[in-house]
């Protein structure tokens, strides 16, 4: 999704404008931008967050890492070849303590194609070494960029600069122990997310966001792909 974004630099101006102090350190603006970024983004499932990769898996793999900023799964389909696709995303996903209970040998079991599959550390697990060489379409909900240096970029189109300025200021205000200060920023600020979930979240186009599960999956009673998702 294609939209002109503002940089590090800028929240760091527009906060210190509000506080009406230009000396304020850049270091906690930056820490309460970030926090803020990575809150919202964590609380909603956002359109323009949404990634697509695909995965190659090499014969004799019981295993495939995920990409680094992979943050939730969406969808998840093994290409058998070019005209032959699998969709296992709830199909084929068992919670991790079953699916060792079941494939307690997957590392050994004899060669086959993917179709049961969980979630281990930061990749995915298969019921058994791979009989050939596979392509997985995956798509997924990414992690938000830290922001380091001041011409990085923040996550928001520009017209929901506001929001991030106002709830990076929120942030600082807590930490000043600005408490009433603080109070009145946070009343302003449900507005300004309220519009920018109903404007972007999953099914906004027409429908209205839905809240992203953030927990993978990894222990029995966490996250289900065919449940949560």
């Amino acid at each position: 999704m294609a939209f002109e974004k503002f940089t590090l630099s800028d929240i760091r101006t527009a906060v210190k404008d509000k506080l009406d102090d230009s000396g304020f350190p850049d270091t906690t603006i930056d820490r309460a931008a970030n926090d803020f970024q990575f809150e919202l983004f964590n609380d909603n499932r956002i359109r323009f967050m949404e990634q697509n990769e695909t995965l190659s898996v090499a014969a004799n793999s019981s295993q495939k890492d995920l990409p680094e900023d992979f943050m939730n799964l969406i969808n998840l389909i093994v290409l058998d070849n070019v005209s032959t696709y699998r969709n296992i995303t709830k199909t084929g996903f068992i919670e991790y303590d079953e699916f060792m209970s079941r494939y307690a040998n997957f590392s050994v079991a004899t060669t086959a194609k993917i179709r049961d599959w969980t979630f281990f550390g930061e990749g995915l697990r298969f019921q058994s070494r791979t009989d050939a060489i596979y392509n997985i379409t995956l798509d997924y909900l990414r992690s938000p960029v830290l922001m380091v240096a001041a011409t990085d970029e923040c996550e928001l189109p520009i017209n929901n600069r506001e929001l991030m300025t106002i709830g990076t200021l929120e942030r600082v205000m807590r930490v000043n122990e600005d408490y009433p200060e603080a109070d009145a920023e946070l009343n302003r600020l449900q507005g300004l997310r309220t519009a920018f979930i109903k404007n972007y979240g999953r099914g906004g186009f027409k429908v209205g966001p839905q809240v992203v599960k953030t927990n993978r999956g990894r222990r029995s009673g966490g996250y289900r792909v065919d449940r949560d998702y």
